[in-house]
Formats: structure tokens, sequence, C-alpha cells
């Protein structure tokens, strides 16, 4: 069994898009879904991806406005600030220094908006050490 933990902020059509991990073979599959239960206080640490409470009201509002968008910027990164859109474009980095220039060195979510996310390469200078086996 593969098990992995996702944060989402439900909508009120019920409607949400899970995009399994590329562990998941392909083929026929039971999928257990259970869920641990509303939070009570939107916002609060913890009610979110992040520790941060701002960009957790940020990732909810993102979710909120997620078809809307798709819509109105699919494939563009969007700067969510104070539950809204502030800015848009193709360049992440564009987006985000032009949302901190407008509203200061506060966090902003800036997040592409796209079905399936792209999958994340990190690219270190260390190499691997061969094990060392005696």
């Amino acid at each position: 069994m593969i098990e992995f933990k996702t944060w989402v902020n439900v909508p009120a059509d019920r409607r949400v898009t899970i995009t399994l991990p590329p562990t998941v073979p392909v083929g026929p599959a039971e999928i257990l879904v259970a869920l641990d239960g509303p939070r009570t206080q939107p916002g609060a640490v913890g009610d979110g991806p992040t520790s941060d409470p701002k960009l957790n009201r940020e990732w909810a509002a993102f979710y909120e406005m997620f078809h809307e968008l798709l819509t109105t910027h699919r494939g563009e990164y969007v700067a969510i600030h104070e539950g809204r859109v502030v800015g848009s474009g193709a360049d992440k980095a564009a987006v985000l220094l032009e949302a901190r220039r407008r509203f200061g060195d506060v966090p902003i979510l800036v997040h592409e908006v796209t079905e399936t996310p792209r999958p994340v390469r990190i690219v270190t200078p260390f190499r691997r050490r061969p094990s060392q086996e005696s």
C-alpha cells in the first residue's frame, strides 16, 4: 500500500482534484480517502501546508479560486495577497518581485495555475559517495 498526505481546502461544490505521486502504478487501483475533519480556526498554524498563518490563508484562497483561475490564468503564475490575485505572468520570479514592490516584504503566495503540478528537480553540487563496504 502506498500512503501520502496532502492538504486541501474543500470548496463548496466538494470537488477536489488529487494528483497521485509517480510511484503509484498505472492501472486499476482501490483508493481510500480519510478525512481528519474540518479545521476550527482558518489560518491557524497547522491549518495548511506551511507554518505561516498568512501563507495558509493565501493557500486557502488559491484553492477556493482554483477553477476560476484555470479559466483566466492557466499556465501562468499568480501572486495571492490578502486573499486575492494581485499579479500574474509567465515568470515566477518576476511575479514575486512585482508583488513585493507593490506590497513590501510580506508573505505572498506565488503559485502556478495548472491541473498537473510540475515535477521538481533538485540539483546539488554534492555528489553521492559510493557505499563503503568492507
